[in-house]
């Protein structure tokens, strides 16, 4: 009676077993999804993924090139300081698996077993820097002009700072793919790098 009189007062209604059996067999109709709608889902995360991986080994050789011309702009800048802190002639020299002469330039070719390399050294032969190795990515490097002779592909500052190339020197990074990234040294010693062949 009690209970009665309370779903009288609350006005709630009754519910038989059929009411709640039919209920629960809409829900379950509802809450899964379809095989063609898991399908569609897992074919839009495979092109997404494969687009990503495209994308990134279009970008991965001129990121590693980038990293290449920073590495070698930044020896050029050690070379330099260390020829005005050191009161000598600093040389910074390029080597690698091959070096071609054309007039006054000079390219290294780099392979994967010997890429190519950058040292310091002061004019007494002591090592400023130990040698470095640039990516495998980067397949050349060219100094125009290059100094000395025979000539060299290095870059070289006096006690002053001074580049001692008779001129700007421009150096060029050549990627596996053809992309070409440039460093300028001016006749005053101070070098600027920049995304193209040549610098501004």
């Amino acid at each position: 009676m009690a209970v009665r009189s309370a779903r009288s007062l609350l006005n709630l209604p009754t519910m038989n077993r059929a009411s709640v059996s039919r209920g629960r067999s809409e829900l379950a109709g509802e809450a899964g999804f379809s095989v063609i709608e898991l399908m569609l889902v897992v074919t839009i995360v495979a092109i997404g993924t494969l687009m990503a991986g495209v994308s990134y080994r279009a970008v991965l050789p001129e990121s590693r090139l980038r990293q290449a011309t920073t590495e070698l702009f930044s020896a050029i800048n050690v070379a330099r300081l260390s020829a005005m802190s050191q009161n000598s002639t600093m040389t910074l020299l390029l080597t690698g698996a091959a070096t071609n002469t054309s007039g006054a330039n000079v390219t290294v070719t780099g392979t994967n077993n010997l890429p190519v390399t950058i040292a310091i050294n002061s004019a007494a032969g002591a090592s400023v820097m130990s040698p470095q190795q640039l990516t495998t990515e980067v397949v050349s490097v060219t100094v125009s002009p290059g100094t000395g002779a025979p000539v060299l592909p290095r870059v070289q500052f006096s006690s002053y700072g001074l580049s001692l190339g008779g001129g700007t020197q421009i150096i060029t990074l050549t990627n596996t793919q053809g992309r070409v990234y440039a460093i300028n040294v001016a006749p005053g010693g101070k070098a600027k790098w920049c995304l193209a062949a040549t610098c501004p």
